[in-house]
């Protein structure tokens, strides 16, 4: 059984002016592309940034954790990979990728 995790930032235009990023709301699914799918609708209907302020939402930079579950001999065995996945036009994914950097990562 796989299950398919989505987190990271997401990035838009503040109401008090000037651009920003905070965590995005976590979501989970189990196919990768229902787990986008959701990023994509709840960046387009601006709940993807769990209400924390912005005007609109304009991209997201997320982490896919892919979690693959088996069981061997009644014994629970777990392999997790990941991805990234960037959401929103590609303009604005850089702005985001550029704010991340001046902000969260310097």
């Amino acid at each position: 059984m796989k299950t398919y995790q989505l987190s990271g930032y997401v990035f838009g235009k503040l109401w008090g002016g000037g651009h920003g990023a905070y965590p995005a709301t976590v979501i989970t699914k189990d196919s990768k592309k229902e787990a986008i799918d959701a990023a994509n609708e709840m960046l387009r209907d601006n709940s993807l940034d769990s209400g924390m302020g912005f005007e609109y939402l304009e991209s997201a930079c997320l982490s896919l954790k892919i979690t693959d579950t088996i069981v061997i001999n009644n014994k629970l065995y777990q392999n997790e990979s990941f991805e990234k996945v960037y959401v929103g036009n590609k303009r604005d994914v850089n702005s985001l990728k550029r704010v991340l950097v001046e902000n969260y990562l310097a």
